[in-house]
């Protein structure tokens, strides 16, 4: 984060994300032997998801693209290390998301942004709501 602010340039990772690890991957649970198998043990995957994004929110990175791999093949439906998180699938672990956006939203808006750059944006965001209300009065 320090190099794009003194570039004034903002931040974005392109792609970040847990890969589930199966049990035979040995080496992996030898050294992170409370890892997560799926993303279906939610009591196991969710700690590891919450930390990860808790450290994009520490660092106040401005953009991060979460990588997932969904597929339609029946044989990558059925893997149990399916690198996806979607609203049917793990509900709880998309929720993580949402509240981690809110949390960094609210970050960035209280000290990221200059206070002229945070007007500027409220006041866009009241145009929005004040023209949603003229154009439904018509």
């Amino acid at each position: 984060m320090a190099i794009a602010r003194r570039l004034g340039k903002p931040l974005m990772i392109g792609e970040l994300g847990l890969h589930a690890a199966a049990k035979t991957e040995k080496k992996i649970w030898d050294q992170t032997p409370d890892y997560f198998e799926s993303y279906d043990d939610l009591a196991a995957a969710r700690p590891w998801v919450e930390k990860t994004l808790n450290s994009i929110i520490d660092a106040s990175v401005p953009l991060t693209y979460w990588w997932c791999y969904q597929s339609d093949r029946p044989t990558d439906q059925g893997q149990r290390q399916r690198f996806d998180i979607d609203r049917h699938r793990n509900p709880e672990l998309l929720a993580c998301f949402v509240e981690a956006n809110q949390r960094l939203q609210a970050k960035l808006d209280t000290e990221s942004f200059p206070s002229s750059t945070r007007d500027r944006r409220r006041a866009r965001e009241q145009q929005v709501v004040t023209c949603e209300k003229t154009c439904d009065n018509k």
